[in-house]
């Protein structure tokens, strides 16, 4: 995944989107087929918990 650091073109604000979308539907895809939500670590997708990110 691009951090906004590597964004430097119009095509690298385009790529970081399209991740940003496969990822949100990936994870989408994993809720609402009740699968676990830690499925998606294999695919590279990281998951914050809320606990983590409220700190």
């Amino acid at each position: 995944m691009l951090t906004k650091d590597q964004i430097k073109t119009k095509q690298d604000v385009k790529r970081f989107l399209m991740q940003f979308i496969e990822r949100r539907k990936a994870w989408e895809e994993c809720v609402r087929a009740g699968r676990p939500v830690s499925e998606l670590k294999s695919e590279g997708i990281k998951i914050a918990k809320l606990s983590e990110v409220l700190r």
